[in-house]
């Protein structure tokens, strides 16, 4: 009997302290509870601007605004997104910042392009400590679901959604026995010029892009079959909702083609240096006729020897040098259509000075044969 005792007391022993820790353990949750019940609230996270009931298109920008509101003198740490889907949504500001409007209030604006007709803003994290350091505390607000229309299925859309499209300059020229080139320069209003892409255009790309305020002017450039007799193309007007057509027609003009010169024309001093020295040469020879000065005939037969220099030095004829790209328009990153495997023989047709980082660059405009014509910088040509 005594041995059934024993086992009875430490069997009830073991129920009375399992019952008593698992007691201290409530108690002690709901005292945390309570204490974390009492803390005040030190954060508050919400939008304040997004897109709602108006119709997004693939490749638009839109913006998101948000607010931060802080209690208790607390500090604001920061925020962050979840994973970005960037197949689907870019963030483009990235480097934007949390500006403080008021004394506990910040608000920041976020940029988002929209890269398919479904993608999600992902949920947004703040955080602040409380005054004295003891504790942070967390805000959140949900993803937002974004719907967008593709604008694609128009065989003939090009990817820009924008305003006030205007054509400044065109030109068109033969590119090579096949093919022609237009260039042409335009000015839109637009978000997303970049993505310009004419359809079923192999050979076509921009030369230059440069954006003043909210407009971009840009030249870009197209390679066409000989057959092609215009060049046409809709972008989407997004304040009239609708898409807007633009044509250019490829007219080719009888001389070689001058790239970007032809947009902007310039002029030459060539011709006027030429005829002043030829003055200069028939005045003082005259001079020595008349007045029997020999510094006369010294002064003309230098001028003599300046012409034939000058006419020396600018012969068209050169050989352009192994490894030469040659490019469409002479500036810095144009698009290179052929690289120089072999030492060829060329004729220089224009030249043109670019500064680059800096750097005053010379490049010659040549003609490669009797139909491939390019710019190439001036250290891959010898006129010797």
């Amino acid at each position: 009997m005594k041995h059934y005792a024993s086992v009875f007391a430490q069997v009830f022993f073991c129920i009375f302290l399992s019952i008593w820790t698992i007691f201290s353990y409530l108690n002690a949750q709901d005292s945390q509870d309570d204490q974390e019940e009492l803390r005040p609230k030190i954060i508050y996270l919400k939008a304040t601007a997004f897109p709602q009931n108006e119709t997004i298109y693939t490749g638009q920008e839109i913006k998101v605004s948000y607010e931060v509101s802080l209690f208790a003198g607390a500090h604001f740490i920061g925020a962050s997104f979840e994973k970005i889907d960037t197949d689907k949504i870019e963030l483009k500001n990235k480097n934007a910042q949390w500006k403080n409007v008021e004394q506990d209030k910040f608000q920041i604006t976020y940029v988002f392009k929209i890269k398919q007709e479904y993608a999600v803003i992902p949920s947004l994290h703040a955080e602040a400590l409380n005054i004295d350091g003891a504790y942070e505390e967390s805000a959140s607000v949900g993803e937002i679901a974004i719907s967008a229309l593709n604008l694609s299925t128009n065989p003939r859309y090009i990817g820009v959604l924008g305003t006030d499209f205007k054509i400044l300059h065109y030109k068109s020229k033969t590119y090579d026995d096949s093919n022609n080139i237009v260039i042409f320069e335009f000015e839109i209003r637009s978000q997303n010029v970049r993505d310009m892409k004419l359809q079923n255009v192999k050979n076509q790309g921009f030369e230059e892009i440069k954006y003043n305020d909210d407009k971009a002017r840009a030249i870009y450039y197209a390679v066409l079959p000989k057959v092609a007799r215009e060049l046409s193309f809709d972008y989407f007007d997004l304040e009239l909702s609708r898409f807007e057509s633009v044509q250019i027609p490829v007219i080719v003009s009888a001389d070689s083609l001058n790239m970007q010169s032809d947009l902007r024309p310039k002029t030459t001093s060539t011709l006027f240096k030429f005829v002043f020295l030829g003055l200069g040469v028939v005045f003082f020879c005259g001079l020595f006729l008349w007045k029997k000065s020999k510094l006369a005939l010294i002064i003309a037969a230098v001028l003599v020897g300046t012409i034939i220099y000058n006419f020396t030095l600018n012969s068209s004829e050169a050989v352009l040098k192994s490894g030469a790209h040659l490019s469409i328009l002479p500036m810095n990153q144009s698009t290179i259509v052929r690289i120089i495997e072999s030492d060829i023989p060329v004729e220089i047709m224009d030249s043109r000075q670019v500064i680059i980082d800096g750097n005053l660059v010379m490049f010659y405009k040549v003609l490669i044969g009797d139909s491939q014509i390019g710019w190439v910088r001036s250290e891959y040509v010898s006129k010797d």
